[in-house]
């Protein structure tokens, strides 16, 4: 699994040394979105399939595994350069993807702290930046960059029916 997690960054590094300028120095778009495309590739590849956890613990171990995926990511284009005509979609990508290490880490407190309305409501954003990056994939004609859900709903907790004595 860990080799994975290199082998995936490493060759979009690789492409990118290998990638192409234009002469006039400005990135070539082309290039540019299958670099783009190869990186969002591995990317979701990376991301564990949609689950519905049932505990807060099965909640945090999938925030955590997306938020390693989505870190390494965000490395992965951050050595990108986008030509002028894709760059304000690219940073907007880059963005939606940093928001949702943070939402991440706050899904990760709730789950501990056992915060239901926390954990439903940064599942929710993550919703958000879904339909986000799916827009911004359409834009930078990258469709791989339209990334799948890590949950699809608030999760049902199970909880432990109490206990009560019958009189007898």
């Amino acid at each position: 699994m860990m080799r994975q997690r290199i082998v995936g960054p490493a060759a979009v590094v690789l492409a990118i040394v290998l990638g192409g300028c234009r002469d006039d120095g400005e990135p070539d778009a082309a290039t540019f979105v299958a670099q783009l495309a190869a990186a969002c590739q591995t990317i979701v590849s990376d991301l564990p399939g949609v689950e519905e956890p049932t505990s807060y613990d099965g909640i945090t171990r999938t925030a955590d595994h997306a938020s390693s995926v989505y870190r390494a990511g965000v490395h992965a284009l951050g050595q990108l350069e986008a030509p002028s005509t894709h760059r304000a979609d690219f940073n907007a990508l880059q963005t939606t993807m940093r928001d949702r290490l943070g939402r991440f880490a706050q899904l990760t407190g709730a789950a501990a702290a056992r915060e239901t309305e926390i954990v439903d409501s940064q599942i929710s954003g993550l919703a958000q930046l879904d339909a986000a990056s799916a827009e911004l994939a359409v834009a930078l004609d990258a469709g791989a960059c339209a990334f799948p859900p890590v949950f699809t709903d608030p999760p049902v907790i199970a909880t432990e029916a109490p206990t009560t004595s019958q009189p007898g």
